[in-house]
Formats: C-alpha cells, sequence, structure tokens
C-alpha cells in the first residue's frame, strides 16, 4: 500500500555524497487520504516525546549495521514495531539526515487503522518503556475516542464526507 515516490533512493544517495554517511535518512511523506485527496505531511525529530517526532515508515532507511545493532523490530508490537525501532534510533542518539523531500507515499487505512485499539495500546507501552510519554497522546487519545463514537453514532461515510468538506475548504 506504501509508494516510493519516483527519485527516492537517488534523493538518498545525492545526500549521503554530500553530508556523508549515517545511521538513518527519512524523508517527508505524502498520505493518500480515506476521501481520495493527497495531503503533504512534513516528518521532523525534535525529540523522544509523542509530539516530538513523526517518521514515516516508508520514508525511513537505516543502514544494516544499525538495524542489526539495534536488533531490529521488536515483532511484539505487531502494529506498532515502526514506532518502537524508531524510538530506538532516538533514544540511542543514532545518527540522521532528513531529506528535504516526499520520498513516499502512504495510504491510510491500513493494518493499524483497522485495529485501532490494539495500536493505541501497543503505541502507549512502546512510549512507555521510553519514558516518551506527554500530554500530547492523551489529547490524541482522547481525539480518537471522540471520532469513534461519532463514527459509531453517524457511520463512517459521515467521517468521510467531513474530511472531504474539510480538504475542499483548505484549498482555496
Amino acid at each position: 500500500d506504501d509508494l516510493l515516490v519516483y527519485n527516492a533512493l537517488e534523493k538518498i544517495v545525492e545526500s549521503f555524497n554530500a553530508k556523508g554517511e549515517k545511521d538513518f535518512y527519512y524523508g517527508d511523506g505524502i498520505t493518500l487520504t480515506a476521501s481520495g485527496f493527497l495531503k503533504k505531511d512534513t516528518c521532523y525529530i525534535k525529540g523522544k516525546y509523542f509530539s516530538d517526532f513523526q517518521i514515516y515508515h516508508p520514508s525511513l532507511y537505516i543502514k544494516k549495521d544499525t538495524f542489526i545493532e539495534l536488533n531490529g523490530f521488536n515483532i511484539d508490537f505487531f502494529i506498532s514495531a515502526d514506532a518502537d525501532f524508531e524510538l530506538k534510533l532516538i533514544t540511542n542518539k543514532k545518527s540522521y539526515e532528513k531529506i528535504s523531500n516526499s520520498l513516499c507515499i502512504y495510504r491510510g487505512g491500513g493494518h493499524s487503522s483497522r485495529f485501532m485499539w490494539v495500536k493505541v495500546k501497543q503505541v502507549y507501552k512502546i512510549y512507555k518503556q521510553y519514558n516518551s510519554l506527554d500530554v500530547s497522546y492523551y489529547l490524541m487519545t482522547i481525539r480518537l475516542l471522540i471520532l469513534m463514537q461519532v463514527r459509531k453514532i453517524f457511520g463512517k461515510g459521515f467521517i468521510d464526507k467531513l474530511s472531504v468538506f474539510k480538504y475542499r475548504i483548505l484549498r482555496r
């Protein structure tokens, strides 16, 4: 479901050649929303807390030695193993370079969306393990609870119509 954008690997090689070898590289992403809109998302790393970083897993490129050193993905977190590994990279202070281009197209509504409560529980365990919980995690959980109740009452189609309305307004 995730796609590399044209010349994504070339952008990473350019960065490697210009700035030297890093433990990992990441870039921005484009989300294909359930309503069919493309939305550019800026990825960033400011720190280890929930609100301090956003990395799209398909835009993350890790040096093999770094991956092995950090023992790869923890498959106990079968939905959120990427978040766990990203925190491993950040808390172990691995060197990185941000590519200032979108490297992937990420389609929402995948496996993690179908098992949202499992994802919420896994993310809580992961961030707690790294002492990285902050108020934004709890706000996101409350927002998710409200959204799920609205969806339950009005149906999924209502949420999709709201999304279409939101993106039409944003394009003006």
